[in-house]
C-alpha cells in the first residue's frame, strides 16, 4: 500500500534515472560487451568481436612519422581502413576513448604548439568520444555507418519487495513486511547490434596507443 500511495511523487525521478543508466550501459555493451553463445543474456561488443587490430607494418606507416602523436595515430588508423582488402570503402570517422586519453587529448599540442583537439574534433577530422568501457591506452576507430542496432523490446521495470532471511531452528524462511521495507527495480531490454562480419575491415582497434606511437616514429638519423 505504501508502494503505490509514495512511488507517484518520485516516478519521474526513478524513470529519469534508470532511462540514464540503461543508455549508459547500452553504450557499454555496444562497445565492450561481454556477448558470446554461452552468454545470451549480453550484447556482442565492437571490440573485440568486430575490428581489425591496428598494424603500422602493413600498411606501410611503420617508422615514417618524426614524432607522432594521437593525431597520427587516429591517421594511420584511418589508412588502415581506407586500405582495406577486402574492395569495400569506408569512411571512419568516430574515434572511442578512455576519459584518461579523452583529457590527455584535449591539453596535447602539435609541433607549433597548437591544440590537436577542439571542441570533441581531433585534427579537424575525428570526432572523439569518451567512453569508461576502455581503459586508458586504448583507442578504436569505427565507421558507424556498418553497425544496425534493432531493439526488440525497449526497457520495461519489473519491481519486487526484497525478503529477508529468519532462521529458526534448522530452517531458514524468507519473509517481506512492512518491518523491511526494501524494494528493488529492474530494467529489462532486448536488442541486437549487427554489423556484416567482412566490415571488421573498416573498424580499427589500437590496443596500446604508445606502442603505436613507437611503431611510427622514424629512426633518428
Amino acid at each position: 500500500e505504501a508502494l503505490f500511495e509514495d512511488t507517484p511523487s518520485i516516478v519521474n525521478k526513478i524513470l529519469a534515472d534508470i532511462r540514464a543508466q540503461f543508455y549508459i550501459f547500452l553504450e557499454n555493451e555496444c562497445l565492450n560487451g561481454l556477448g558470446a553463445s554461452n552468454v545470451t543474456t549480453a550484447i556482442w561488443g565492437i571490440i573485440p568481436q568486430f575490428t581489425t587490430a591496428f598494424n603500422a607494418t602493413t600498411i606501410g606507416a611503420n617508422a615514417k612519422v618524426q614524432e607522432p602523436n594521437y593525431l597520427d595515430v587516429a591517421r594511420a588508423m584511418k589508412l588502415q581502413a581506407f586500405t582495406a582488402p577486402n574492395n569495400r570503402e569506408y569512411f571512419p570517422r568516430v574515434l572511442a576513448t578512455s576519459p584518461v586519453d579523452y583529457y590527455l587529448m584535449t591539453t596535447a599540442k602539435d609541433a607549433e604548439n597548437r591544440p590537436l583537439m577542439i571542441d570533441g574534433l581531433l585534427g579537424g577530422e575525428f570526432m572523439v568520444v569518451q567512453n569508461r568501457a576502455l581503459t586508458a591506452g586504448q583507442l578504436l576507430l569505427i565507421d558507424e555507418s556498418v553497425f544496425d542496432l534493432y531493439v526488440g523490446r525497449n526497457f520495461e521495470i519489473q519491481i519486487k519487495q526484497d525478503s529477508y532471511p529468519v532462521v529458526d531452528g534448522q530452517s531458514t524462511n524468507f519473509y517481506s513486511d512492512v518491518d523491511h521495507d526494501t524494494w528493488s527495480m529492474i530494467a529489462w531490454f532486448r536488442g541486437m547490434l549487427t554489423m556484416n562480419l567482412a566490415d571488421k575491415a573498416g573498424n580499427i582497434y589500437c590496443s596500446n596507443i604508445e606502442t603505436a606511437k613507437t611503431a611510427l616514429k622514424k629512426a633518428q638519423s
